[in-house]
Order: C-alpha cells, then sequence, then structure tokens
C-alpha cells in the first residue's frame, strides 16, 4: 500500500470516527435527559448549570444562547465531514478542501470568540450579573487567528505553485 493509499484511508478512518463519536455523543445526551432529567452532555459550564437550575421558567431563553454554539459544533462537524471526504478521495490540494478548509478556520475562530463571550449574554438576560465569569484567553485567540491566516497561505501558494508549473 503506498503513501497516498494510506492517508486516503486514514482520512475515511477519521470520518467514521466523527461519526462515531457524534453518535455516541448524541445518544448520552439523549439518554442522561430521558432518564434522569439532566443533560449528561454539556455545551457550556457550571454557570448554565447553575442558571439553568436556578431559572426553569427562562430555560428556553438559555437554550437560544447556546444556539450559536450548537450551530457551530454542528457546521463543524459537517464541514470537516467534507473535508476528511476529500481528502479519502485523495483530493489533497482541490479547491473544496480549500473551501472546508477555510469554513473550518472561521467557525473555530467564532467558536472560541464565542464562548468567551457567551457567559454575559445569559447573565444580561436573566439580570443576574453577580457572577459573571467572563476568561480571555489571549493565547487560544492568537492560535486560532492564525488558522485562517494559514489556510489562506496555503492556498495562494498552491495556486502560484500551479501557475509556475503552467509556465514551465
Amino acid at each position: 500500500m503506498d503513501s497516498i493509499e494510506k492517508l486516503k484511508r486514514a482520512s475515511h478512518i477519521a470520518r467514521m470516527l466523527v461519526f462515531g463519536v457524534l453518535i455516541f455523543t448524541l445518544a448520552v445526551a439523549f439518554y442522561g435527559y430521558t432518564t434522569e432529567g439532566v443533560w449528561w452532555v454539556s455545551f457550556g459550564d457550571e454557570q448554565l448549570n447553575r442558571l439553568w437550575q436556578q431559572y426553569p421558567q427562562d430555560q428556553f431563553a438559555l437554550m437560544l444562547t447556546l444556539a450559536p454554539s450548537v450551530i457551530t459544533i454542528f457546521a463543524g462537524i459537517f464541514w470537516l465531514q467534507r473535508l476528511l471526504l476529500e481528502l479519502s478521495r485523495g483530493l489533497f490540494y482541490s479547491i473544496k478542501s480549500m473551501i472546508c478548509l477555510k469554513w473550518l478556520a472561521w467557525l473555530s475562530l467564532f467558536a472560541v470568540i464565542y464562548q468567551m463571550i457567551w457567559p454575559l449574554l445569559p447573565s444580561m438576560l436573566l439580570n443576574d450579573l453577580q457572577s459573571v465569569d467572563v476568561r480571555i484567553r489571549p493565547l487560544t485567540i492568537m492560535a486560532v487567528l492564525c488558522l485562517p491566516v494559514l489556510v489562506h497561505l496555503f492556498s495562494a501558494a498552491k495556486e502560484l505553485v500551479q501557475e509556475n508549473n503552467e509556465i514551465v
């Protein structure tokens, strides 16, 4: 088995693992909620759990504040699946692969920023500002900001290589 086939196979296995983790996570969350009335999978932190228990009448509003995080997670899984599908086909430098990488990079940036500002939203919504815990992570922001830049640089470099090959 040559190197390209190994990469294709590894991409296929990674794609199946992502599906497996997603199905397992959803099953555990659903089971925990139906049997004990508790979400065993958390999108927030202890602040969310505290607010969820303290304000049962406002649980819908709390879910709305989590909607962008949930949508981002599912969008990230979608684009990761598309990327791994492209890679399992051997299309490592295709336009579709670059589009998937760009989406993943921007979704990662959005997710990190939203997770940092999220504690403000339910606290303002419920007028419970006494224990807001906003954690700004500068190194995480810098690392995630580099992702879109790196994807753009690799995409531009790929185009330059193609132009050079066409000239030669």
